[in-house]
């Protein structure tokens, strides 16, 4: 089911078919620096199948691929908070690094923050986090609204570096004055 059409670009629901594609433009190095240990390395078609099922098995559904020309490149999701935390949830994303560049993320991050809003009714507040050595992401949550929070020094290790974290938000009275 499409969600979005923005083009060439579509947000739209998972689909097991999407599994070869998803892992042809997520099994790449590059990618996985610049997210959690949750995304795999190597990102198989057997993974790709994983996460597809897993993230369709909910209501709302909370994460979609990003189809570029009709063919799958990339995805976007939210991960909802659980305890006190329960109002507020964390965007992730990737895509392919051919699609780097394009314009792509930029484009479909302001129309998936609306279906979240809209979709998760305890949703208060977005975050988007980014190691400070990714300027790109920093850009993209800018040009999407959203409001710097806080630098966390020294917060975290990828493939055994500690890094620093840039936090950026979004609150519900914020969106939907826009």
């Amino acid at each position: 089911m499409i969600i979005f059409e923005l083009g060439k670009i579509r947000l739209r629901y998972p689909e097991l078919t999407d599994a070869e594609n998803l892992s042809l433009h997520g099994n790449n190095r590059k990618i996985w620096l610049n997210c959690t240990d949750n995304y795999p390395h190597p990102y198989t078609t057997e993974k790709a199948i994983d996460w597809i099922t897993k993230r369709t098995a909910v209501s709302p559904i909370k994460d979609m691929v990003i189809e570029y020309d009709g063919v799958a490149i990339g995805w976007i999701g939210i991960a909802m908070g659980d305890n006190i935390w329960a109002m507020k949830g964390e965007i992730g994303y990737w895509i392919g690094e051919d699609f780097w560049g394009k314009g792509i993320l930029s484009t479909v991050l302001p129309p998936f923050v609306d279906y979240c809003f809209q979709h998760i009714l305890e949703l208060h507040k977005i975050h988007l986090y980014a190691y400070t050595r990714n300027p790109v992401s920093i850009r993209l949550f800018e040009k999407a609204g959203f409001t710097y929070e806080a630098t966390f020094v020294q917060n975290c290790i990828k493939d055994g570096v500690i890094e620093d974290e840039v936090a950026y938000y979004l609150l519900r009275p914020d969106w939907e004055k826009k």
